[in-house]
């Protein structure tokens, strides 16, 4: 792949997507998190948490 399609793809991503590759999770687990399906109390979970809730705050 070259460099362009490669940012492009980047780009694409859904920000579920980009915090679950960041921290090496499933989508569907920083969904879960991000729904309060899952209430994380610590390790990871909360650090997702963290994450999601500083998305939110930038609007």
């Amino acid at each position: 792949m070259n460099n362009d399609s490669q940012k492009i793809t980047n780009l694409s991503q859904t920000i579920y997507q980009s915090i679950a590759k960041k921290f090496k999770k499933s989508v569907s687990y920083v969904g879960k998190i991000a729904r309060k399906e899952r209430t994380p109390t610590r390790g990871v979970g909360l650090d997702i948490l963290k994450e999601i809730e500083s998305y939110r705050n930038k609007d």
